[in-house]
């Protein structure tokens, strides 16, 4: 709804600045000729049939008609009606003009100027009001002017005007229709334009959204490594406890009972610290699934946007065709200005023919010219606009083949995040065996040592045992360090790599 009362103001807009054109032209050429022709008549040159009263009366109705037509059109500029008024009440005033200096032939040429400025209302209607008012008034002027009847055979020279404004007033129609539908598929274009880069926008945030539970996910996965590599250094540290309680134990007999008891309570804290080091690993499990499911949704994210950016990408070039096509037709409203001015030019040569009483035709023929030139300039402005937008679409299609290259890396960043966690999720998997082992070993030491206390007839058996697992126990927790190594190496590189998509999306955002 919103955009479509944008247009209308926008068509609005076009419309009541063509008015204001069309009416400083207008009200310019009624000043100048009026003037031109008052001094004429004033030094005594101008022709027998125009008078004083004439001239007067001519000015004072067509200023009046064009104040009553401003009036109205100011003030009813956004309605329908407006347009219609604005080439009547202009249309009006010609015709009273050519009335009028019936003594000039040429100012039929006027009637293309109508035919011409009425393309830019982008209104196949006023187009088609205008060449009628156009007919009805050559008509009229013939009946009531027969003195403005081309010389020659009547029949070829009326029937050639006659077809050369119905080919000006077909060519108009088709213009304006090419206009209008040019005009509006480039608003189509940029609307849609700017929806697409929006929901680009959106999707660029959900993924700097889950980027960063990624850099968070991946900061607690390497507190959780830290505190891995701490319980593992308890570990060894309890471990070499029990390795020297089970020496002393070998060496000394005495102490057996004193130093079983050691060994049980030492014990206690190497399962505390298995347990401990469980509940780790269940933190560790949940941080990698939350990563595996941001991952999920940033590789949906980003194959969307890349669908989105292959079809906003044909889209653009679809424009730019249409705008191309576009700079044709200004091409076509350049040759009717050019037209126009030729046949301004021909006005003036017939009034340099009939001397000083053709000097008022001739100022009105100069003013005709050069608002053929305003036509053709305004055609220049149009073509320069299409230009700018072309380098505009230019510009975003390059935009959009950046961001289309930009979301690519990303999908390669994202599948090199998948197996890195692939191989995490492996290492975790062994640190978990790991794990069970050592729980295993522990209540393997635990039971030796129970036996070392209740039965001293098996206290070297149970001390050997207890070596053998000892040294076992820490193979394994070797092996448990050297695995919480390789997962902070692992966490690290998902670190680097979730900055490396923050930098590949913040690009693809100021894209």
């Amino acid at each position: 709804m919103e955009d479509n009362n944008a247009r209308k103001e926008l068509f609005n807009e076009i419309i009541y600045n063509n008015h204001k054109r069309l009416f400083k032209a207008f009200t310019s050429i009624v000043f100048l000729a009026t003037l031109a022709t008052l001094i004429i008549f004033l030094t005594g040159t101008g022709s027998k049939y125009l008078t004083l009263i004439d001239i007067i009366t001519a000015f004072l109705t067509v200023s009046g008609i064009l104040f009553v037509g401003i009036t109205i059109v100011i003030r009813y500029r956004y309605r329908w009606f407006s347009s219609y008024l604005a080439i009547f009440s202009v249309m009006l005033s010609l015709f009273i003009f050519q009335y009028v200096m019936h003594g000039s032939r040429e100012l039929f040429a006027t009637h293309y100027i109508i035919l011409a400025l009425s393309v830019f209302y982008f209104d196949t209607k006023v187009t088609i009001f205008s060449f009628i008012t156009v007919i009805l008034s050559q008509i009229f002027l013939f009946i009531l002017r027969p003195q403005l009847i081309p010389e020659g055979p009547i029949g070829s020279v009326i029937g050639v005007r006659f077809l050369i404004y119905i080919w000006v007033g077909i060519s108009a129609v088709f213009g304006t229709k090419a206009t209008r539908a040019l005009l509006e598929l480039a608003l189509d274009k940029a609307d849609e334009a700017k929806n697409k880069h929006e929901r680009i926008a959106v999707i660029a945030q959900n993924v700097e959204h889950s980027i960063g539970v990624l850099n968070e996910k991946s900061t607690e996965q390497a507190t959780v490594v830290d505190t891995i590599n701490d319980l593992a250094n308890k570990q060894a540290a309890s471990l070499e406890e029990i390795s020297a309680s089970v020496e002393e134990l070998t060496s000394n007999a005495e102490n057996i009972s004193n130093t079983a008891r050691s060994l049980y309570q030492e014990m206690q804290i190497a399962n505390e610290s298995v347990t401990d080091l469980k509940k780790v690993f269940e933190e560790i499990t949940k941080s990698a699934s939350t990563i595996a499911h941001a991952i999920e949704n940033i590789t949906l994210l980003s194959n969307d946007s890349i669908q989105k950016m292959d079809v906003t990408l044909k889209q653009f070039q679809d424009l730019i065709t249409f705008s191309n096509n576009m700079s044709s037709f200004v091409e076509v409203i350049n040759q009717i200005a050019d037209q126009v001015n030729l046949l301004s030019l021909n006005a003036s040569i017939e009034a340099a023919r009939a001397g000083d009483a053709g000097r008022g035709f001739a100022v009105v023929a100069d003013e005709i010219s050069k608002l053929a030139d305003a036509t053709a300039q305004n055609a220049s402005q149009i073509a320069n606009i299409i230009a700018q937008t072309q380098n505009l679409m230019n510009s975003s299609n390059g935009s959009i083949t950046d961001t289309s290259r930009f979301l690519s890396k990303l999908n390669e960043e994202i599948r090199t995040i998948m197996q890195e966690i692939s191989h995490t999720n492996t290492l975790i998997q062994d640190v978990n065996v790991s794990i069970k082992a050592i729980a295993n070993l522990n209540t393997q030491i635990y039971n030796a040592i129970e036996t070392i206390e209740t039965s001293t007839s098996e206290q070297r058996i149970a001390n050997e045992e207890a070596s053998k697992t000892i040294v076992y126990v820490s193979d394994a927790a070797q092996n448990l360090t050297d695995i919480v190594n390789t997962v902070s190496n692992v966490a690290s590189s998902i670190k680097d790599i979730a900055q490396n998509l923050y930098t590949l999306v913040q690009a693809m955002s100021k894209a």
